[in-house]
């Protein structure tokens, strides 16, 4: 099952690049941040000529990612909403598992002088969420995915008691490490491996960003996706991708920064096995 992720910018006018993209990518599940209110109805209509099994999933109360799927009602069904993630349970029907899918849109940097702390803050509250959903559901096949406005490297990605999401997979198979004698979950961080011009994506970053501060990164991965260690051997690396665009439509300018007429975001791509 193919996932795609967006930020779209609360803009509505390229849903027809969207629908190629699904279209191009075999995308099962469309999940969106900052969707433009209202237009659910015209984007569904939009997926359905595409898909005719595209439906859109209702939410129990107003969350931040909007959700579209060309699964059944019975294997994708909201769990949990909160104001800054919703929690799904994707019943993979092949392999006869569920996942509990997170989604996210957590807070910017955007005019917060305390960005950091206040970032760190919020991951520990969706944290402890997920500690407890796990815990009610019995379930630790976890996938955090979203705009989680952080670099990998950032204390709200890798702090302990935040994420706590490591770049290596066999650290992550540990499944808790301990600090002060206290154990804590891990998750793994596969978008480690599409940082900088020699990762494996054809961009640096899913955020271009030049503010003109010292200390600039440029390209920024804010647009993540993070799995329990359970679901390693259910994630195809290969398949994990930011889009940069269709076969008509390139979301790239000519100097290989970012066209945000259609968002200041670029999307990602993950894939779960169904054998």
């Amino acid at each position: 099952m193919n996932f795609l992720f967006w930020n779209i910018h609360n803009d509505g006018s390229f849903f027809d690049v969207i629908c190629e993209m699904v279209k191009e990518n075999s995308i099962g599940v469309a999940m969106f941040a900052e969707f433009p209110e209202g237009e659910q109805r015209r984007l569904l209509l939009s997926l359905r000529k595409v898909n005719n099994s595209f439906r859109y999933v209702q939410t129990v109360k107003k969350v931040k990612v909007e959700v579209f799927t060309i699964l059944p009602e019975n294997e994708l069904v909201t769990i949990l909403d909160e104001r800054r993630f919703t929690v799904k349970r994707y019943h993979n029907r092949t392999l006869n598992r569920n996942f509990n899918l997170v989604l996210c849109h957590l807070i910017s940097k955007s005019n917060d002088s305390n960005a950091e702390v206040d970032q760190a803050e919020e991951v520990r509250y969706v944290v402890q969420a997920i500690n407890e959903m796990e815990k009610t559901q019995a379930n630790e096949l976890t996938i955090v995915c979203g705009d989680l406005n952080m670099n990998p490297f950032e204390e709200g990605m890798v702090g302990s008691s935040c994420f706590n999401a490591v770049m290596d997979k066999t650290i992550a198979q540990n499944l808790k490490r301990t600090v002060g004698n206290r154990q804590f979950k891990m998750f793994y961080n596969p978008m480690w491996g599409l940082l900088g011009d020699n990762g494996r994506s054809v961009v640096s970053g899913t955020h271009f960003y030049n503010p003109h501060h010292h200390i600039q990164y440029f390209w920024n991965m804010f647009d993540q996706v993070l799995i329990r260690p359970g679901v390693i051997p259910y994630f195809t690396d290969r398949y994990l991708k930011i889009l940069t665009g269709t076969k008509s439509v390139s979301l790239l300018t000519v100097n290989h920064t970012m066209r945000t007429i259609y968002s200041d975001h670029l999307p990602i791509k993950f894939t779960i096995k169904t054998k």
